[in-house]
């Protein structure tokens, strides 16, 4: 009998080691390389002067945030830094079973000073869902996001994945020429008008984006782009000032220049409608004049 007892006892002992080891999996090294560069590299073509857009204020740092998710589409793990500057690369080294994944990769710059947050980022949990929200700010060149989906396969290998990630939107240049035209006549404050606004990129379960937006019947309702003339003496000697503007992808965007004093409001020059597309860099110029009915307006793509 007592040996009886004793052969039980190996035996369990032994089934409980199987199962166990049944239920480990064993991970793989997955070096990912995640290149936020090529997002602003990409409006070269736009930029007044060369590498205006490599840099930011000294106020702000430049997320860089990587989300890897299951064949679900669940999240399994989360990796972000910040930087003071684009020209920089985010390296992870992650541990993956075997499988198929599907990496974002997502860029966007908070003034951590005023704690001013140009996108958030709402239910990361699962892809199919994933929002990236416009935080209502008109931003500038701060206000660029960057975006990329990479699906890949964990082997047996060792695999190195390089993301370079690409803007969500498109860079608008805008110029203001002879901006101290109008000032004795009263208005010294000028408004580029939308007649949409780019309320939040969402992702689907392959990782696909959509940029859903507002549209008051077409009215031109958002500030896209606001410049104003106080802060420049009556001598200064530009010919022109401009700002940069980041817009997410959408079509039939209506754009035209205003200005108002405490009595009057006007239009300045034409309007203009793009359909604007992630990468491009669009232009919109105005022409200020001291007969205010004679200032142009002109907008176009590079």
């Amino acid at each position: 009998m007592k040996k009886f007892f004793t052969l039980m006892a190996v035996t369990a002992v032994v089934t409980f080691t199987s199962c166990s080891n049944e239920d480990i999996e064993i991970s793989k090294a997955v070096n990912i390389t995640v290149n936020p560069a090529t997002v602003v590299s990409t409006f070269s073509v736009g930029e007044e002067k060369a590498g205006d857009l490599e840099s930011f204020d000294t106020d702000c740092k430049l997320n860089v945030k990587l989300f890897i998710y299951n064949e679900e589409g669940n999240l399994i793990q989360k990796y972000s830094n910040t930087f003071s500057n684009y020209a920089v690369q985010m390296k992870v080294p992650a541990f993956l079973a075997n499988g198929s994944y599907t990496a974002v990769a997502i860029t966007h710059i908070d003034d951590v000073v005023d704690n001013v947050y140009y996108w958030k980022i709402e239910g990361e949990q699962k892809l199919e869902g994933m929002r990236i929200v416009d935080g209502g700010y008109i931003g500038g060149q701060n206000k660029v996001l960057g975006v990329a989906v990479k699906k890949f396969t964990v082997s047996d290998d060792v695999l190195d994945l390089n993301i370079d990630v690409k803007p969500a939107g498109a860079m608008l240049t805008v110029r203001y020429y002879n901006f101290l035209a109008l000032r004795s006549q009263g208005y010294t404050c000028f408004t580029l008008l939308g007649n949409k606004s780019m309320e939040y990129l969402e992702f689907d379960r392959s990782g696909k984006t959509n940029v859903v937006a507002d549209n008051h019947n077409g009215e031109f309702d958002w500030r896209f782009d606001i410049f104003e003339t106080k802060d420049y003496p009556s001598s200064s000697s530009y010919s022109y000032v401009y700002n940069y503007e980041f817009i997410l992808s959408m079509t039939n965007v209506g754009l035209k220049f205003v200005t108002e004093d405490n009595d009057s409001y006007y239009n300045l020059g034409n309007s203009n409608t793009f359909n604007i597309e992630a990468g491009n860099c669009y232009y919109a110029y105005l022409r200020l004049n001291s007969k205010i009915s004679s200032t142009t307006a002109s907008f176009g793509r590079y």
